[in-house]
């Protein structure tokens, strides 16, 4: 049992690792997405998707694992084991209630920027529109026909 619950431990602090360093990626995209900088926030994105993969593949071998417990030990929850005989059952419940409340923190942290992000979205789409706007002028003006030139310029003779 000890040995189960020493690779549960394991596999859970590196989630844990991983959710700290999302947070901390997350935090980081705030302000690329206040100072418009595209080119990190796709990179903070891909970044942070790489250790959202690595903590689903952690979470499946985590199951795998409470299964086996479950199968050798008749265990069906952790909170059933003899924490003083295995201690490890207890770090396993602090490390997950860490995993949870920086969980929290992610998803707070997400909230806000995805708020800012559609607002920024909508900054560009208004950039965009008012773009699209002079193009359409600009072909009225021209008479539909980029050779044709403005009347407004000066005839150079």
């Amino acid at each position: 049992m000890e040995q189960l619950l020493d690779e549960i431990l394991q596999l859970l602090s590196e989630s844990l690792e991983n959710a700290e360093e999302i947070l901390k990626i997350t935090e980081e995209m705030k302000e690329y997405i206040r100072r418009q900088d595209m080119d990190s926030l796709n990179r903070a994105l891909d970044m942070r998707q790489t250790r959202i993969d690595r903590i689903n593949f952690i979470n499946a071998a985590v199951g795998k694992k409470k299964k086996e417990l479950a199968a050798q030990f008749s265990v069906r929850h952790l909170e059933e084991i003899d924490k003083s005989r295995y201690p490890e059952a207890e770090e396993i419940r602090i490390v997950q209630e860490r995993i949870e409340k920086t969980s929290r923190q992610i998803y707070g942290l997400e909230k806000n920027n995805l708020r800012n992000a559609q607002a920024l979205l909508e900054e560009f789409r208004d950039t965009i529109k008012g773009i699209q706007r002079n193009q359409k002028a600009m072909r009225i003006y021209n008479g539909g026909s980029p050779e044709k030139q403005s009347i407004l310029l000066n005839e150079v003779k």
